[in-house]
């Protein structure tokens, strides 16, 4: 078995507003959501707009890790960009994102397994399990032989 270099980031979690999924992910301590969902939620002109504000966020930082992730926009900046819309669309939400997506991702405990450390767990709780199956059918049969 060989062990690899890259890191792979968890999938992503989905969240639904009025129908439409909200893929939102963990990097470097904060959320991301994917701008491809946020724009099919909010519509082209809206889009545009937000696009256009989260641009010129001075709180942004052009660095190669961002534009890894130019596909993810960081909540805290889109929530400031919504809130500088005077659009009804974009006060919607973010009341949405401030009241029920934030407050169900802080409830998650900071130390949430990993997908790979959950079926890492996965598989020696079936080790496990068929251990003691095989200790017990052998256990059976010795008592049966005597």
């Amino acid at each position: 078995m060989t062990d690899q270099a890259t890191h792979q980031h968890p999938p992503p979690l989905c969240f639904y507003y009025h129908g439409k999924p909200l893929h939102v992910l963990h990097h470097n301590g904060q959320w991301w959501l994917y701008s491809g969902d946020v724009l099919a939620v909010i519509g082209r002109r809206l889009g545009c707009r937000i696009q256009h504000l989260l641009a010129a966020d001075p709180t942004r930082e052009n660095s190669p890790e961002t534009e890894d992730t130019k596909e993810c926009w960081p909540a805290p900046a889109l929530l400031r960009a919504l809130r500088r819309s005077s659009k009804p669309l974009a006060r919607q939400l973010r009341d949405w994102l401030n009241r029920q997506m934030l407050p169900a991702l802080a409830q998650l405990p900071p130390a949430a397994p990993r997908w790979e450390q959950a079926l890492a767990l996965a598989a020696e709780a079936g080790v496990q399990v068929s251990h003691a199956v095989l200790q017990a059918v052998l256990t059976q049969g010795a008592r049966r032989q005597h």
